[in-house]
């Protein structure tokens, strides 16, 4: 399974998709066209630990690291993974 990307506006969704439906997400706003702001992270059920709402949060870091942005991480999930892990936190937003 690949992430996918989808933007419309100001918003963003990075998520898996499996068939027709999306089994996990992290929503996203952009704020101030420099910053993403990381709203909400979802796994269906069934897919739970198996580590995609982690790779999501990645997925995202290395968007931001590409792109020249930071991350505001206001979704409770995200907040723990960036406290877990030393490697993410050039992305956080000092704001």
């Amino acid at each position: 399974m690949d992430i996918k990307h989808h933007e419309s506006g100001h918003k963003g969704l990075f998520y898996y998709k499996k068939d027709t439906h999306h089994i996990a997400e992290l929503s996203y706003t952009v704020a101030e066209d420099e910053h993403i702001v990381l709203e909400h992270t979802s796994v269906v059920e069934e897919f739970r630990g198996q580590g995609l709402g982690k790779s999501l949060i990645y997925y995202a870091v290395e968007y931001v690291r590409q792109n020249n942005l930071e991350i505001l991480p206001k979704c409770p999930y995200a907040k723990s993974v960036f406290r877990r892990y030393p490697d993410l936190q050039d992305v956080i937003s000092k704001e």
